[in-house]
């Protein structure tokens, strides 16, 4: 479930627990329709543009909400894991690249 206390990370505090619920629409549900549908819609994006070019685009597209899911902090920990396992699933699923590769 959500964090129901206070976290601080490095100097960042996350919002208050008792915001999190409405936050939650700006980050869930997260699956593979939301994230071809809002790519499409926002960033006139579609499905058959270059190989090459949709990866770049999808990139930039899960950073921003990888941005948004660790600014909101919803669980108490592990949100940089599970933020990076989300995107590169998604990432893997639609462009068959991991969008982060561990060196």
């Amino acid at each position: 479930g959500l964090r129901t206390t206070n976290v601080k990370v490095g100097d960042f505090i996350p919002p208050h627990p008792m915001f999190l619920e409405d936050l939650k629409e700006m980050c869930f549900p997260v699956s593979i329709e939301n994230i071809q549908h809002l790519v499409a819609v926002n960033n006139n994006w579609t499905f058959d543009t270059d190989y090459n070019e949709r990866h770049i685009q999808l990139r930039e597209y899960l950073t921003e909400w990888y941005k948004t899911f660790e600014t909101c902090h919803y669980l108490e920990d592990f949100n940089g894991r599970l933020g990076g396992i989300i995107i590169n699933i998604i990432s893997y699923l639609l462009t068959g690249k991991y969008l982060n590769k561990k060196q």
